[in-house]
């Protein structure tokens, strides 16, 4: 598991 901030991730999710 990578220590990656929701920011890294969410942006992907709040495109839609």
């Amino acid at each position: 598991m990578d220590e990656i901030p929701d920011d890294y991730i969410q942006p992907t999710e709040k495109e839609k």
